[in-house]
């Protein structure tokens, strides 16, 4: 039994879902459209520092990121798309 709390958070006029929050070894990214042509996500620490650069994301509906090797911080999610502007969050890693 655990003692944390797990949040999901959906992104209002994405519909984007973002789960755990805090995440300790895989953070999700959930509920993309295909029609949004995501292209590609960014990590950045706080202090923008980047630990991800250009993963590609074109064509995928569920992204699975494995930050089990990332050390304990807040992180900064960029995911890019064609022709709209960057949808960015925030996550705890533990």
């Amino acid at each position: 039994m655990s003692n944390s709390l797990t949040f999901t958070t959906n992104f209002q006029g994405t519909g984007l879902s973002v789960y755990p929050q805090p995440a300790s070894n895989v953070l999700y990214i959930d509920n993309l459209k295909l029609s949004d042509n995501w292209e590609t996500l960014d990590l950045v620490t706080t202090e923008g520092k980047i630990c991800l650069a250009g993963l590609n994301i074109s064509n995928q509906i569920k992204i699975t990121l494995d930050i089990a090797h990332l050390p304990a911080a807040m992180y900064v999610a960029v995911l890019r798309r064609k022709d709209k502007e960057p949808v960015q969050f925030k996550f705890l890693k533990l």
